[in-house]
């Protein structure tokens, strides 16, 4: 008898058993329909602040699949979502695909939350499902302090040796896989140069092509290998090559590399060795020659970026057989040097971001309020009392003094809401560079403020905005579920914002590039200090305001309508035109369009879309710059405020003679060699120093030769030198530094200022003290009158 419940319980014990294990078996098969291995950045290299490429190969193990892969993105502090890519598999099939990380910031914190998804129907009413494989991003980290060169060649192995440069520069090189380029451009902000040698970019697809391009414009340096055929490989780039299509083959002796300074002990393996030369093409300079004057890398700006051109072949076995050539790729490095920083672009799209989250609201005036109460305490209630107590009826004052407070309260709340309670709210604010071709490229920023709870569906008609969701509160990636998604469709940008809440501010931010014609053209011209000629509208867009930005003066213009033209007549305060110079200290207002107004600006300067060289026209429009943007199928809610900037060239009678000060120009200050901290914020409040531990600082001068051409600078003296600092200046003729003095006076300055018009300084400094004071030069010269 005492047997019979242990047979029992054990029975029972089995039984139970097995109904659990069935299930979990079952659903374990169910789970693992799918396997999804991740190849992540180039040689698997990437930066948690920078963009990288990401290649998802996804293969079916079950039945046939429809659904969205989910890659959780989180950039930045204010950015987590998903990206998503719809992804449709038959049974036993399998796809790859390489898409854009915009950044990888917090799955960098050693976490293992899982980063990868898949929405079975889709994002929107489907479910995660569990598969086999990659859950998590992986990848070696790139320290941010390293300068990141990317080598694209049909055979790397050739580019061994320049892997070898050493020197002040910490640099770190990738190779870059053709089908690891990715069709969008922020997957290439890893990369701060991009050397192309023995590679033709035409065997690329078109969407590589346009995000190479991209990269350039908003800020990447692309190098190209000398060659014969170099403009034929060249793809989009062939226009834009800093040399003409007409190359030749010259051989140069030895001795014209052994004959600079750096090369002076380092024999040349060869007696002879070939270029690749062709004549300059317009706005291009030479960077650096040789001894005979023989080009060695020329360059020409796009955009943001740079298009350099090398006249010889990095790949030659003469050239890697030289023990000179990494002490070349040094003085090419930093005589490219870029001026774009990636790792800081999502912090600078915060910023645009947050000032278009304000949205207008109606604010009961103080003294309307202050008389509400007054009335609600001294008029309604004694006369109430008395009115009551008169008719006998205060048994009533329980009911009528609340249904009064809640008449107030709510009349109140309506007035206050009556913008918010019938259509949700849309922003769009945006800064964009117009360039001499007619596009534009800049930052593009959407916000939209909810009139109730639920899900909202933006829509970007333009497939050249790159849409990363912002918010205010503090996401960490590896915990935090996003409730939103981005689509990038054929043509548009499509964004889910799932579960909103009522009264809340959601936003998406990125970079923005459009190939239609919009310009402002002109004709004007400067004589003793007094601009005249004539601006015509042909943006397509009604301009708000037109101002002129010169060195810190901001002159208003007036307003221009679609395809106006107007003389203009205006002074300046200075005979010089100078690039904006733009203080971050500007002053708090509580008016929403003048924090719009002084954010873009910000904006402008921090995506360098003011060349360094010129002044500006900045046209404000209330027009949207494209097609119109839907949230919910709805077009009509966008308030729009977008900022148009466009460089320009004024042709200046300066007189016989001129006279300008360093002070004048905007430096740009950055690292040489050492691994302290550089603080150059104070430059940009108008203050003539930075802040600096031990190390070797650059600092480059852009002398603004489209108003001063480099032969009429007939000297300039070094006034005042940084104290207990040793001072150097780069030498373009000798292709050296030399040592300056207090008071040296220099009266060959075409061998201190390049074509570009670059004056480029160096200091060497101890760890203390920190405070550094930039050298005081004066330049003198004439102008010779047509």
């Amino acid at each position: 008898m005492q047997n019979k419940p242990k047979w029992a319980v054990c029975i029972l014990v089995l039984f139970f058993l097995f109904v659990l294990f069935i299930p979990i078996t079952f659903a374990h098969a169910q789970e693992e329909r799918l396997h999804i291995e991740v190849k992540s950045g180039f040689d698997g290299k990437i930066n948690e602040l920078k963009g990288f490429p990401l290649q998802l190969s996804v293969k079916n193990l079950g039945e046939d699949i429809s659904g969205e892969i989910g890659i959780h993105i989180s950039p930045s502090y204010s950015s987590n979502g998903y990206l998503l890519i719809p992804m449709d598999l038959l049974e036993g099939e399998e796809k790859s695909i390489t898409v854009s990380v915009p950044g990888n910031q917090y799955y960098s914190s050693g976490g293992n939350a899982q980063q990868l998804f898949f929405f079975e129907s889709g994002y929107e009413n489907g479910r995660s499902v569990s598969f086999s494989g990659d859950k998590t991003i992986r990848g070696s980290y790139i320290g941010y302090e390293k300068t990141v060169v990317g080598l694209l060649s049909n055979d790397p192995d050739t580019l061994n040796s320049v892997k070898n440069t050493k020197g002040s520069l910490e640099l770190e090189f990738v190779n870059v896989d053709p089908n690891m380029i990715p069709d969008d451009f922020l997957g290439l902000t890893v990369l701060d140069y991009l050397l192309v040698d023995q590679f033709a970019l035409t065997e690329l697809t078109e969407p590589q092509m346009n995000a190479l391009t991209n990269w350039v414009k908003f800020g990447g340096t692309i190098i190209f290998g000398g060659e014969p055929g170099v403009a034929q490989k060249a793809g989009s780039f062939r226009d834009l090559l800093p040399m003409s299509s007409m190359i030749t083959t010259i051989n140069v002796a030895a001795q014209n590399f052994e004959s600079i300074d750096e090369f002076e002990n380092v024999e040349f393996p060869a007696a002879t060795f070939p270029l690749y030369i062709g004549e300059l093409n317009d706005g291009a300079s030479t960077v650096l020659d040789l001894k005979n004057e023989e080009v060695l890398v020329a360059s020409n700006k796009y955009g943001t970026g740079t298009i350099s051109q090398l006249s010889f072949s990095p790949s030659s076995s003469i050239f890697n057989d030289w023990e000179g050539h990494p002490i070349l790729w040094e003085k090419i490095i930093n005589l490219t040097q870029q001026y774009q920083e990636f790792s800081y672009m999502y912090d600078q799209m915060d910023n645009l971001r947050t000032v278009n989250d304000l949205f207008d609201s109606a604010i009961i005036p103080f003294g309307w309020m202050l008389l509400i109460f007054s009335l609600y305490i001294l008029v309604i209630f004694p006369l109430l009392f008395f009115l009551l107590k008169r008719f006998d009826k205060r048994e009533h004052a329980w009911w009528i003094i609340p249904s009064i407070s809640i008449i107030v309260s709510v009349g109140l709340f309506l007035y206050g809401g009556k913008d918010r309670l019938v259509d949700p709210q849309m922003n769009e604010l945006s800064v964009v560079k117009l360039e001499p071709n007619g596009e534009q490229h800049g930052i593009a920023s959407y916000s939209f403020l909810s009139n109730k709870g639920g899900d909202y569906e933006l829509i970007v008609p333009n497939q050249h905005f790159s849409a990363i969701p912002f918010n205010d509160l503090f996401i960490n990636g590896n915990d935090v579920a996003p409730n939103v998604g981005v689509y990038k469709q054929s043509g548009l940008q499509k964004v889910l914002f799932k579960d909103v809440e009522y009264w809340s501010v959601r936003n998406v931010t990125g970079p923005l590039y459009n190939q239609s014609d919009m310009s402002l053209s002109y004709e004007l011209s400067m004589t003793d200090q007094k601009v005249t000629g004539t601006i015509t509208n042909e943006t397509g867009k009604e301009i708000e305001s037109l101002l002129l930005l010169t060195g810190q003066e901001e002159i208003e213009l007036g307003s221009w309508s679609v395809d106006e033209s107007k003389d203009v007549s205006f002074d300046v305060n200075s005979s010089l035109l100078l690039s904006p110079m733009y203080s971050y200290n500007w002053n708090y207002s509580n008016d929403i369009d003048e924090q719009k107004f002084n954010q873009a600006k910000e904006t402008a300067h921090n995506f360098n879309l003011f060349d360094p060289q010129s002044p500006s026209l900045v046209a404000i429009t209330k027009d949207s710059l494209y097609e119109d943007v839907t949230l919910n199928g709805q077009s009509n809610l966008t308030k729009t405020y977008n900022m148009m900037v466009q460089p320009i060239k004024i042709q200046v009678d300066m007189g016989e003679t001129f006279e300008f000060k360093s002070t004048d120009l905007l430096p740009h200050v950055y690292m040489l060699e050492g691994d302290g901290y550089l603080d150059t914020f104070p430059i940009y409040e108008s203050q003539p120093e930075f802040y600096a531990g031990a190390g070797r600082y650059s600092i480059d001068y852009y002398v603004p030769v489209d108003t001063i051409p480099v032969n009429a600078i007939q000297e300039f003296e070094f006034t005042m030198l940084p104290p207990q600092v040793e001072t150097e200046i780069y030498n373009f003729t000798e292709n050296q530094y030399e040592i300056v003095d207090n008071g040296l006076l220099l009266n060959n300055p075409t061998d201190y200022i390049n074509e570009m018009g670059m004056l480029k300084i160096a200091i060497t400094k101890a760890e203390t003290p920190d405070r550094v004071t930039l050298p005081q030069i004066t330049f003198k010269g004439v102008v010779e009158n047509d």
